[in-house]
C-alpha cells in the first residue's frame, strides 16, 4: 500500500482544478494530519481578482479557499505548501472574527506575523520554504511603513 493510500480516497471528493494546490494538500495531509481534516472541508476557487490568495467563509458558512492561479503557479512545490498552511491557518485561529472591529490592514499584518511564526517554529518539517516567508515580510514592513506615514500625515493635519 502506498502512504497516500488513506488520503487518496478522501481527497477524490475535493475539486481543486490545480494541480500544484492538490500535491500541496495531499502531501501536508500526510505530514499534519490536523490539517487534512479542514483541507478536505474548503472549496478551492480561482479568482482573477484575488492578487495571492486568502481566505474567507462564504455565503453558506463554508470555508473557501481563493486563489490567483498564476500567482500560485510560479510558486515552488514548498511555497505552495508555506501558502497553504499559512491560509489555513487563518480559518483555525478564527482571525476572521477575531478581526471584526479593528482596522483591516493592521489586524491582518498581526495575524500574518503570529502564522509565519508559528510555521517557521515548526522547522523539523522540510516541507515549506521560506522564501515565501521572506517575500511576505518584506511586503508587510512596507504595509506597515506606508500605513503609519498615512497616519502621521492625518494627525499632522
Amino acid at each position: 500500500r502506498s502512504t497516500l493510500f488513506p488520503y487518496t480516497t478522501l481527497f477524490r471528493s475535493v475539486k481543486i482544478e490545480n494541480q500544484k494546490l492538490l500535491e500541496g494538500i495531499k502531501k501536508l495531509s500526510i505530514v499534519y494530519p490536523y490539517y487534512g481534516y479542514f483541507l478536505q472541508k474548503i472549496i478551492f476557487t480561482k479568482n482573477k481578482q484575488v492578487p495571492t490568495a486568502g481566505v474567507y467563509f462564504n455565503a453558506s458558512a463554508r470555508m473557501e479557499f481563493v486563489y490567483n492561479e498564476e500567482f500560485v503557479n510560479k510558486l515552488s512545490e514548498k511555497e505552495i505548501n508555506f501558502l497553504i498552511l499559512h491560509e489555513l491557518a487563518h480559518l483555525i485561529l478564527r482571525h476572521i472574527a477575531r478581526g471584526k472591529g479593528y482596522n483591516h490592514q493592521l489586524a491582518n499584518i498581526a495575524q500574518d506575523m503570529i502564522i509565519n511564526s508559528n510555521i517557521l517554529a515548526d522547522k523539523n518539517k522540510k516541507v515549506v520554504s521560506y522564501s515565501l516567508f521572506n517575500r511576505l515580510i518584506s511586503f508587510l514592513q512596507n504595509s506597515l511603513k506606508l500605513f503609519i506615514e498615512i497616519k502621521l500625515l492625518l494627525v499632522l493635519q
